[in-house]
Order: C-alpha cells, then sequence, then structure tokens
C-alpha cells in the first residue's frame, strides 16, 4: 500500500514524494516523474537538436507574439504577487503601491525603464524593521544598500563629490 503524498512514476517505476510530479493538463499529476521527464527531453534533445530547435523557431514565429503581449500585460500583476510573497504583504496593497508609486525613482525622480539595466524597478525596504519604504530604481537601491543606509556617510560622499568637482 502507498503513503499519503505518493505516487509511483509509470517510467522508472519508483514510489516518490507527489512533489516530485508536475502539474499534467490533462489531470492533477503526470504519470512521469519530473526526474524521468528530464531525462526524456534531453535524450530526445540529443538524438535530433535540429529537429527541437526548428519546433521551438517554428512555434515562436506563429505564437511568440501573443505570448510576449500577454507576459507584457501581466507583468505588473506577477509583480505584485511576488512583492507579496516576499514581503508577506497583502496583494492587492502591492498591486496599489505599484499603480500609485511604481513609474518613478523616489529618490532620483527618473522614470522606470525595463530595457536599462541601472533605471530597473526596485523595491526599497529597511532591512532592520522590513517596512516598505517605495520603489527606488536599481541605481539607487544599490547605493543605499552599499553604504548601509548610513545618511552621515552618504553626506560625507556627497561632501567628497562637491569637493572633488570644483577643485
Amino acid at each position: 500500500m502507498l503513503q499519503s503524498g505518493m505516487k509511483i512514476c509509470t517510467r522508472c517505476t519508483q514510489p516518490k514524494p507527489e512533489a516530485e510530479f508536475r502539474k499534467s493538463t490533462r489531470g492533477p499529476l503526470s504519470s512521469w516523474c519530473r526526474e524521468c521527464e528530464r531525462d526524456y527531453q534531453r535524450n530526445l534533445y540529443a538524438k535530433n537538436p535540429q529537429r527541437i530547435r526548428q519546433r521551438a523557431k517554428t512555434w515562436r514565429a506563429k505564437y511568440g507574439a501573443k505570448y510576449s503581449a500577454i507576459r507584457k500585460a501581466q507583468r505588473e500583476k506577477y509583480y505584485a504577487a511576488e512583492i507579496a510573497r516576499k514581503y508577506k504583504f497583502p496583494k492587492e496593497e502591492a498591486l496599489r503601491l505599484l499603480k500609485t508609486e511604481g513609474s518613478h525613482c523616489k529618490a532620483c525622480r527618473t522614470p522606470f525603464d525595463l530595457t536599462k539595466p541601472l533605471l530597473r524597478r526596485s523595491l526599497d525596504h529597511c532591512h532592520k524593521t522590513g517596512k516598505i519604504r517605495g520603489f527606488l530604481c536599481s541605481r539607487c537601491n544599490t547605493v543605499a544598500g552599499m553604504v548601509n543606509d548610513d545618511i552621515e556617510l552618504l553626506s560625507k560622499i556627497a561632501d567628497y563629490l562637491k569637493r572633488c568637482t570644483t577643485s
């Protein structure tokens, strides 16, 4: 008798936890464990890599734009879900925060731009209290993190830069 939460893989015939099986499109769980599925896909690719690449290229040509648009439309929703999970924050509150404060950096006021790494949106929070402070661009968030949110150190660096640029 099989324990609760276990399932037998029909390929390797080993009993494994249900977490080792992905959700199937036709039923609750796939009949093969993830390891067997991965091995099968690797062997299939090794036998004929050109065929697999061509199928992927054909799929991208046919459906790529459609799914790209869907991903782009749902980007905010998934980012809000990530914020909610990561910072134990209500999802609705995360969505509201994104809509009200998610367009410009709170520090330098530069608009966010996903195509430029330094201008991507980062959620700034206090590492001591866990309190969310708002969205910063990656550049400002990195600077704040590198100085450990030390205002005096930032002030000293600003003074140094003023002295060096006016000389």
